[in-house]
Order: C-alpha cells, then structure tokens, then sequence
C-alpha cells in the first residue's frame, strides 16, 4: 500500500547526522500543510527538556532521538528512538496523516530501535521513555 506521503532530502541526511554525529542527538520531523511531504523542522543537540518544550501542544510531530540513560545495575546506554508526538488536541486527520508518515520513516531507515506514542506532555518524561525501551 502506497501512502502518498513523500520525504524531502533533509529527512535522510537529518537521519544520519544522529547516527553519525556527536553534535546532534534528535531530529523533528513535520508534515508540510499538505500533509503529503515529510521535512525536517529541526535538528540539533539538545537536552531532554529542551526537546519536550519545543514539541507544538495540538500538532503531531515524529521525533528521532538518541536517548540516553543508565540501566539498573548502572550502565550507561543510548537507544535511537523514533517518537510519535500525538496529542490529544491535534486534529484526527492530521493524526492519521502522521501515523502514515511514521511508517514511510521507519520503511526508509535502517536502524530505530523503539517506535513510541506520546499523547501527552507526560508520555514523553524521559523516565517512561526509558521504561519503555528497557
């Protein structure tokens, strides 16, 4: 099944700037107006807290990004996650929409190790993210 949705060529090189660079841990991917073209809104270095402030409070949004954390007995760990930001306010189309650009992601890179749904600011304490990947 062909989704419609396609993917500029920022969405590649973003992709591998987080595998490959030091300087960036996550990526945002957004949908342009259309909702048939996948871009990248940013991309960087950035703390956790920085990353939750700058997700839109009622528009879905995918987040690439290197989660970084310390298992139980200690040792210290990063997983590549592919976040979906859906909040409970965004519109449903646009949610499906961003479901389906999700899939094209995952389809075109090699290498998230988790795919995760946020629906609230809460969702994406790094907490419940590193339980969800453990």
């Amino acid at each position: 099944m062909t989704t419609g949705i396609g993917m500029d060529g920022s969405c590649t090189g973003a992709f591998h700037d987080v595998r490959t660079k030091r300087d960036v841990n996550a990526v945002v991917y957004r949908l342009n107006s259309a909702l048939d073209g996948i871009t990248v809104e940013s991309q960087g270095n950035v703390t956790h807290e920085e990353l939750v402030a700058a997700l839109p409070v009622d528009q879905p949004r995918i987040v690439l990004y290197e989660l970084a954390y310390a298992t139980s007995d200690g040792t210290r760990r990063n997983e590549l996650v592919m976040v979906s930001w859906v909040p409970e306010a965004c519109d449903p189309a646009a949610a499906r929409a961003y479901a389906q650009a999700r899939s094209v992601l995952r389809t075109a890179f090699d290498g998230p190790g988790s795919s995760l749904l946020a629906l609230t600011p809460q969702d994406m304490e790094h907490g419940r993210l590193v339980a969800q990947v453990e």
